[in-house]
Parts: C-alpha cells; sequence; structure tokens
C-alpha cells in the first residue's frame, strides 16, 4: 500500500482515505494507481474480498477489467459502445453513415471543433429511425421490404369500415335487448300459465264434488218413487175389486 495523499479517493464510492482512513488496495500493475476501499469490495464489487486482494501483488482494479460499477466508468462504456457503432456503420456503408461535413477552426489545418459542433454532428447522424434502418441496410429486398404509407382510398376505406363495425356493434346491442325482453315476456307467460292450470284444476274439482252430490240425490229420490207404484198399483186392484153400485156416488137428501 502506498501513502495516500490529501486529494487520494475510492475510485467506486468516491470517498476521501485521509478523511475516513479506511483500508483500502490499489490497482499497480498497469500504472492506472486507482484505489478501491474495503467497504466497496464488500457492498459494490463481486470480485472476492478485501483479504484476497490485499495479498495479491498483480491485483487490477475495477476500471481495467471493466466491471466497474461507478457513473464515470458507465458514462465512458456508453460512449465506447457509440463510437463502435459508428465505425461499424462507417465500414458497412460509407456513404450513408459518414458524418455531414462540419466546419473547423480559421486556421484551416484541421483543427478539432468545440463541443458544439460536436454535438450538432452526432445528432446529425442519425436524424429519425428511418435513416437508421436505412443505413444498417435493412430496407433492402432481402430484409424486410419498406411499408408503403396509406393512400387516401385506403384510409376512406378504414373509416368505412370502422363505422361499419360500430353500426353492426350497435345493431347487436339492440339484438341483445330484444332478446332479454323476450325472455322476461316468456318467463311472465309461464307464471301466467301455471295460474291458470291451477284454477282449471280447481274448477274441474268442484264440478266432480258437483256431480257426486247429484248422484247422491238421485239415490234417495230411488224410494220415493217405488212408494208410489205401489199406491197405484194397490188404487187399481181396489177398483177391480169393487161393484158398480158401490162405485156410484151417494148422495146425502136433507130429512
Amino acid at each position: 500500500m502506498r501513502k495516500v495523499s490529501r486529494t487520494s479517493c475510492c475510485h467506486v464510492c468516491k470517498t476521501s482515505m485521509n478523511q475516513y482512513q479506511r483500508d483500502h488496495v490499489e490497482c499497480t500493475t498497469t500504472g492506472c494507481n486507482k484505489i478501491v476501499c474495503n467497504i466497496c469490495f464488500s457492498t459494490r464489487l463481486n470480485e472476492g474480498t478485501y483479504q484476497e486482494a490485499a495479498s495479491n501483488p498483480q491485483y487490477r482494479c475495477p476500471q481495467c477489467t471493466g466491471t466497474c460499477p461507478c457513473e464515470r466508468c458507465a458514462r465512458g462504456k456508453a460512449r465506447e459502445a457509440y463510437h463502435r457503432i459508428m465505425e461499424e456503420e462507417k465500414k458497412v456503408t460509407p456513404s450513408k453513415t459518414s458524418p455531414p461535413k462540419i466546419q473547423t477552426s480559421s486556421n484551416g489545418n484541421g483543427a478539432t471543433p468545440n463541443g458544439r459542433r460536436v454535438g450538432k454532428r452526432k445528432k446529425k447522424v442519425y436524424t429519425s429511425e428511418d435513416d437508421f434502418v436505412e443505413s444498417n441496410g435493412y430496407d433492402t429486398d432481402e430484409f424486410i421490404p419498406k411499408v408503403p404509407r396509406e393512400s387516401p382510398v385506403a384510409q376512406i376505406q378504414q373509416q368505412q369500415n370502422e363505422s361499419e363495425m360500430s353500426q353492426m356493434r350497435e345493431s347487436l346491442e339492440e339484438m341483445l335487448g330484444t332478446i332479454a325482453r323476450l325472455s322476461q315476456d316468456m318467463a311472465e307467460m309461464k307464471r301466467d300459465h301455471s295460474a291458470l292450470e291451477k284454477k282449471l284444476s280447481a274448477v274441474t274439482n268442484e264440478l266432480q264434488y258437483m256431480k257426486q252430490q247429484q248422484q247422491q240425490q238421485q239415490q234417495l229420490q230411488l224410494p220415493t218413487n217405488t212408494t208410489d207404484l205401489l199406491l197405484n198399483q194397490l188404487k187399481v186392484e181396489f177398483d177391480s175389486t169393487m161393484s158398480p153400485q158401490m162405485k156410484e156416488p151417494i148422495f146425502c137428501y136433507d130429512i
């Protein structure tokens, strides 16, 4: 371990070592001289323990291995990926991926432009998603063909189809409503039919009861008829036995 200066700090958490006096490990194999504290080993890094790194004389910091989780290294990785993509695009289609020409300084010796012009150049490389597709060559016949823009006729046809679909949906809702109403009416008719059946059964029972009563009354009236017949027969027999004189009426004379 080297003696920590006043401005030395942990590369991952940016904590000053002079202020907090933490144990740390220095990267000396590549010459970057970055230091990493013991707390970052246990919380933010997945490269073993602090004791293993301290005992290893050929220890390499996370920046050298490319596994550093800090924001500075993340921005550097994004920048490297961007430039790598730019170089690949130049190799594939140099005519389309070549950035637009920009003005340099007034000396004309190829001096680098200022930061604002660099940002403009980066923005002009891919103005839209279509330019990115064209630059990669994905718009050729070997890949997916370009989709033509819809014509006014197609838009009108689509609107008509949407209106027809809405009308069909409304008619379907109306039909469902009528079916629901018909089902309610059928249920009411069934209830009325059951009530009528009950009334009809009650009326038939009453009629049967009345018929039974009439039959009983007729059975009770039979003896009276037989007595009348017997009386008539006796009368006839009595009349036949009587003499004609006895049949004459008897007149009473006043004395």
